[in-house]
């Protein structure tokens, strides 16, 4: 019986992929008008409900692309846009969503970015309302990578970034409601090989996550100066599904790995029954 059930659930989840990316986020604008980002929905994983802060994020022409040479699969469809600021205004910033089910355990992401040499350009995980920046920050200052919270300071990568060609970030973080959790970064590695992170940050609690991630926040803005040159940010991907890393990477496992795969994929369906 319990052979039997198992191999059903694995069956329903290969039918019905829906269920399989029920914990999956991405945003790519594609779906969306240009101008203000806030104001509409589109994107997967929300709350029908509209992009909020900000009016200074804008939907712009044209897709990123990662380097050829980190075998990034996940592809883009519609129209050809990504996100820019329009304004110096470090005040006006940031907008935000809330999550159709938050995100818990490990939770894998990747993003698309063009730094600028002075702006600020990522995404906040369970930012507040409004327009101001904050929450878990994952961004870009120049040509450097950081994860920030107001509580805990910053941890920059040593890894220096292109300004004029789009990385690919990939990481991940491991929630541990008690405290330490673990952040790691992987700038411009090869997704089907992906070998040691860039860089960690494993000595502080972000308490915002310790519910889960249940907000999202997307930034690009420059810190004075003059408007026009703002970093861009693309394709945002989320996810703690039982294949997160292939959701935010497109890889597809090996053939043996897939079984493996499979097994945590019935867990995954068990416990999320089981909530």
């Amino acid at each position: 019986m319990r052979l039997f059930t198992g191999l059903f659930v694995l069956l329903t989840l290969l039918i019905c992929p829906g269920i399989a990316d029920a914990t999956l986020v991405q945003i790519d604008f594609n779906d969306l008008a240009t101008g203000d980002l806030a104001g509409q929905q589109g994107s997967t994983g929300f709350v029908a409900e509209d992009w909020a802060g900000s009016t200074n994020a804008d939907v712009v022409a044209g897709d990123l692309a990662a380097p050829v040479s980190t075998n990034f699969a996940l592809t883009q469809s519609g129209t050809s846009q990504s996100l820019q600021g329009a304004s110096a205004d470090f005040a006006d910033a940031a907008v935000q969503r809330n999550l159709a089910t938050a995100l818990n355990g490990t939770v894998w992401f990747s993003f698309l970015v063009k730094p600028s040499d002075v702006a600020r350009s990522g995404f906040e995980l369970d930012p507040g309302t409004g327009t101001a920046t904050g929450g878990v920050r994952v961004i870009t200052i120049g040509n450097k990578l950081y994860v920030h919270n107001g509580s805990t300071g910053s941890t920059a990568s040593n890894a220096t970034l292109s300004t004029t060609e789009a990385s690919l970030i990939v990481g991940n973080v491991e929630i541990n409601t008690s405290g330490n959790d673990v952040f790691s970064f992987w700038i411009n590695p090869d997704v089907t090989d992906l070998g040691t992170p860039t860089f960690q940050v494993a000595d502080r609690n972000f308490d915002t996550l310790n519910d889960g991630i249940q907000r999202l926040g997307l930034e690009s803005y420059r810190s004075g100066g003059t408007a026009g040159n703002e970093g861009i940010v693309d394709l945002v991907t989320l996810s703690d599904g039982p294949n997160a890393y292939g959701d935010v990477t497109g890889v597809v496992p090996e053939p043996a790995s897939f079984v493996l795969l499979l097994v945590g994929m019935a867990s995954w369906f068990v416990w999320r029954r089981r909530r």
